[in-house]
């Protein structure tokens, strides 16, 4: 079963508090994740400059 979009944007409000009021706690934790899975941080690295340097070849900006 999916979530509805008001269910969905509760969750991200949700997630959005809470990293506001644990800010180190995320950071370490993400710092961690980062530390321990160096390909995937590689990959998604990867796959998210494909995906901006095809918005911007769109947008007719090329840098």
């Amino acid at each position: 079963m999916t979530m509805s979009e008001e269910a969905k944007e509760a969750r991200r409000e949700y997630a959005r508090a809470w990293r506001s009021k644990n800010r180190e706690k995320s950071n370490e934790y993400l710092r961690r994740w980062r530390q321990n899975n160096p390909e995937k941080v590689k990959e998604n690295n990867r796959r998210y400059w494909e995906a901006k340097a095809k918005e911007m070849q769109q947008q007719g900006t090329k840098s």
